[in-house]
């Protein structure tokens, strides 16, 4: 009778947990097409690492939706308690399970690939601009910072305006973004950083 207690136990723990995973991971929007072999949910949130690594997949405006879409996303209730339940799950539960992804990470990886698509991504710029200026990640708003460098061009007055307002920053904040900001508009608005005040770091 224990035995079969412990079973039943067992099987409602799977249930339970596949249940939260499935609610934290399943896809919702654009659909995930395929680059260099992976999805792109792979190369937005997979386990790799970049841009230390150099290497981006080709990839089309077809990817465009999807990414601006991963930029919306935030770690919920449903992907705040998988993260803290996956930790302390047994092995065999681990290797069974997605791998928790953090919100931030998937942002970041997400701007990297929007600037490796140059012009093609400008319909994404409005939604860089809000990510720059208010997500609460410093990695997140200086990937955004380098994608609108790669992607804006001079006659977008909005994204200087938006990469202007990196003075405005918490101090903390701001120090780790104004060599990507500066960078940005020395190419898009020479003179404007030192009008703004944005100078690199020492």
């Amino acid at each position: 009778m224990r035995k079969r207690g412990r079973i039943i136990l067992l099987a409602a723990m799977v249930a339970a947990v596949g249940g939260v995973a499935l609610w934290a991971f399943l896809p919702s929007g654009p659909p995930d097409l395929v680059y260099s072999g992976h999805p792109l949910s792979y190369w937005v949130g997979g386990d790799i690492s970049y841009p230390d690594i150099g290497f981006y997949p080709v990839l089309d405006s077809n990817a465009v939706p999807y990414l601006a879409e991963a930029l919306k996303r935030q770690d919920g209730l449903a992907r705040r308690d998988y993260q803290k339940v996956w930790w302390h799950l047994p092995g065999w539960f681990e290797a069974r399970l997605p791998v928790p992804r953090r919100s931030a990470l998937e942002k970041a990886r997400a701007c990297y690939l929007f600037s490796s698509l140059g012009a093609d991504a400008r319909p994404a710029i409005p939604e860089l601009i809000r990510v720059f200026r208010g997500d609460e990640n410093d990695d997140v708003r200086s990937a955004a910072a380098f994608a609108l460098c790669n992607i804006a061009n001079r006659d977008d007055k909005d994204v200087v305006d938006a990469l202007s307002s990196a003075t405005k920053q918490p101090a903390s904040n701001f120090l780790w973004l104004r060599n990507i900001v500066k960078g940005a508009l020395d190419r898009l608005a020479p003179g404007s950083a030192d009008k703004v005040g944005v100078t690199n770091t020492p």
